[in-house]
């Protein structure tokens, strides 16, 4: 509860008091939950973004909600939100464009392949100030062996 007033230069003071009861001390940031993709190796291509943002029944409420790429934040208008911006989808486009090289024992030749990392992170400010958030690393990948490893899968639910 708190209790204030006003007094004038004069030493007048407001009368009666006003009292404020209710208010509540929000301590506690959102959580973030990034759903789509998981942490590991995503094909090339459209990449979906998405995920919840919670934030507690005695929370002040989710302020804003803003997605991070590669140490950049993007723009609010490329970011779908729900009203009550508890829901976030974002698209970007993997791509592999650093080739790496991977020599085994069992194969005399290297075997080349080309990778492209990506860092998510996405952050929710609440609007008492507190802020929550959430990271994934990806990797774009089209070795050989993930081809592979994508055909299999494909065969797997074709059954």
């Amino acid at each position: 509860k708190i209790e204030f007033w006003s007094v004038d230069a004069a030493k007048n003071e407001e009368i009666p008091h006003n009292v404020v009861s209710g208010i509540k001390i929000d301590r506690t940031m959102p959580t973030v939950i990034i759903e789509t993709p998981e942490t590991g190796i995503i094909p090339k291509g459209d990449v979906k973004v998405s995920g919840t943002v919670y934030e507690s029944s005695s929370g002040s409420g989710v302020n804003k909600v803003e997605v991070w790429f590669q140490g950049g934040v993007i723009p609010e208008d490329q970011i779908t939100l729900s009203s009550s911006k508890d829901y976030f989808e974002w698209h970007f486009t993997a791509e592999s464009t650093k080739t790496s090289t991977m020599r085994t024992q069992s194969y005399q030749n290297p075997i080349r392949f080309l990778t492209n990392q990506y860092e998510i992170e996405v952050r929710a400010y609440d609007t008492a100030g507190n802020i929550g958030n959430a990271y994934v690393t990806v990797r774009c990948s089209t070795s050989l062996l993930y081809q592979l490893n994508m055909m299999y899968l494909h065969l797997l639910q074709r059954k």
